[in-house]
């Protein structure tokens, strides 16, 4: 009479992320060298497929095995005998396939930006799933977002130019929910935006605390800055100003004389100033004139 066997099936380890190997262990008893296995593995959705091992000298098998989703998976070990031994089935084995944990990663290219500058958000997602959507959450001081969406390349990596504004502590938060096999992660940067300074006056005046620039800065931001049409004049005139300022304001701060003179051109600039300033207060019921007016006023003078 035949001899009878039986056969076990382990897997390990029993939790595994997907990308990852179960391996699948067992012994035939008593040991049969030399002879084929089939591992029956079952799948989370039903359906299954078998892989054939040998038994090496004593009897025992291994086989190392990628699950392809993620869910509960079984396998059961079986051989059907031969003419000196009679054949066996294991028990069930199960394990479980869970999502890949992703790590992303995001910095900025400076943590303190001048309003009107470009900052750049880069970063990476690891490991790559390929080409996916991001989502980049800019955080205003004030609390208020602004979302925009980028693709990773195919090895993961991602970049976004943003330009901040107002001034205040800002953050940006990129972010991935995550796939079928992957799980979602996000990261956050930390930044500032200061506000733009009058550059020529400061290197003129020796400070951004001195009476002449304070003075300057209050006519744009409280004057010019708070209505539509002041608004649509310092785009433009930031976008000239700024293109040069800050080679002649270095200029002016690194020699004595021409930042003398420099001072008598701007006397008669702060009078006009304060004039257009008085302009602007007759049409105090009115901003979006009054503002108006004194850039007539203002352009006319120093054209004159």
């Amino acid at each position: 009479a035949k001899t009878p066997t039986s056969i076990t099936s382990t897997a390990s380890p029993s939790s595994l992320p997907y990308g990852g190997k179960i391996k699948v262990t067992g012994q035939i008893t008593p040991g049969v060298p030399n002879v084929a296995v089939s591992l029956r593995y079952g799948r989370p959705d039903g359906s299954s497929f078998t892989e054939v091992v040998q038994t090496d000298s004593n009897g025992a098998y291994g086989h190392e095995y990628a699950p392809d989703r993620i869910g509960s998976w079984s396998v059961e070990a079986s051989w059907p005998g031969n003419d000196q031994y009679l054949g066996a089935t294991s028990a069930t084995a199960r394990f479980t396939v869970t999502k890949a944990g992703t790590t992303l990663s995001a910095s900025v290219s400076k943590t303190t930006v001048t309003e009107g500058d470009e900052i750049t958000v880069s970063g990476s997602i690891e490991p790559t799933p390929g080409a996916i959507s991001l989502t980049l959450t800019y955080t205003k001081p004030d609390g208020t977002t602004v979302t925009r969406t980028v693709t990773t390349t195919a090895t993961g990596s991602f970049t976004d130019t943003f330009t901040p504004t107002p001034k205040g502590s800002w953050s940006v938060t990129a972010s991935w929910a995550g796939s079928e096999m992957r799980e979602g992660a996000s990261s956050t940067a930390s930044f500032t935006v200061k506000e733009k300074g009058c550059i020529i006056a400061t290197a003129t005046y020796g400070s951004e605390l001195s009476p002449e620039v304070q003075y300057l800065r209050g006519f744009r931001n409280n004057v010019v800055l708070s209505t539509f049409a002041g608004n649509r004049f310092m785009e433009l005139f930031n976008a000239w100003y700024y293109s040069s300022s800050p080679g002649v304001a270095g200029f002016i701060a690194e020699n004595e004389v021409v930042k003398s003179a420099t001072k008598i051109v701007l006397y008669p600039l702060m009078g006009i100033l304060h004039l257009s300033a008085a302009t602007h207060s007759l049409f105090g019921f009115n901003a979006e004139m009054g503002v108006v007016m004194a850039g007539l006023v203002a352009s006319g003078l120093i054209g004159m």
